[in-house]
């Protein structure tokens, strides 16, 4: 374990360690960093040491590996069993349990965890936000925690393309697909911030935070439209959000 409260320098080098060959590597990283850092933040301020988590739709699973690291985490992971075959040897280095399953479809897990996480993943299921909430809520302690990151689908960007008559969703043949490891990538169907907030509320959690980040740092000009919003306190146009809850009963 290691000690001390991290920074994001330390998350992003231990993260490094973890890259695999091509899926979700090396560029993924760097286009996701501030989202990734972000979302480990609001994970670290949620949790003791040594907590229970289970993450759903996991991958690479680069926040686990450093709250494992820098929490003590005894973490269980959620991904189709391909995934978890595919990711094995890294998810053996931080000790995770593992689980494979298809998210879009109902699964059993006994035991109940301190925090629940869902980063990048409710998107990516063409179920109603609510299912997906019910079902890691019905996971969590008494007070346990639940935090789930997805694309918010308020963001500037997609304010631009609407002004401009393009399409913000992917092609229909991919949206109505067959859910599969092969074609996990797809984005079903995002959301603004009242709909998850709305389904967390339906299953009895207390909203605590609503966060929002861009997913990659400044590099150029037109980065640097889009987080200027934030400087100008508009940071609900971000591309990114965070909303963590609690569950009280």
């Amino acid at each position: 374990m290691l000690t001390g409260k991290a920074k994001k320098s330390d998350f992003l080098n231990l993260c490094r360690e973890f890259v695999d060959d091509g899926r979700q590597g090396e560029e993924y990283i760097r286009a996701h960093e501030e989202r990734l850092w972000n979302i480990f933040r609001v994970c670290c301020d949620s949790i003791p040491d040594g907590a229970k988590i289970i993450s759903v739709g996991a991958g690479s699973a680069y926040i686990e590996h450093a709250l494992y690291r820098f929490k003590n985490a005894d973490i269980t992971v959620v991904d189709f069993p391909e995934a978890i075959d595919y990711h094995r040897k890294y998810y053996e280095k931080s000790n995770f349990n593992t689980i494979g399953c298809d998210l879009s479809t109902p699964w059993v897990c006994e035991e109940k965890f301190d925090l629940a996480l869902s980063s990048s993943i409710i998107q990516h299921i063409p179920r109603p936000p609510y299912e997906h909430v019910l079902m890691l809520s019905a996971l969590l302690k008494k007070n346990g925690k639940l935090i789930i990151n997805t694309p918010n689908f308020a963001n500037i960007r997609n304010v631009i393309r609407l002004i401009l008559m393009r399409p913000i969703m992917q092609s229909p043949e991919k949206v109505f697909g067959e859910v599969s490891f092969e074609n996990e990538g797809v984005h079903r169907r995002e959301y603004v911030p009242l709909e998850i907030y709305d389904a967390m509320k339906r299953c009895g959690l207390r909203v605590a935070e609503i966060n929002y980040t861009e997913n990659k740092r400044v590099e150029s000009f037109k980065d640097f439209f889009f987080y200027s919003f934030g400087l100008l306190g508009l940071k609900q146009f971000w591309l990114s959000m965070i909303i963590s809850a609690t569950k009280e009963a």
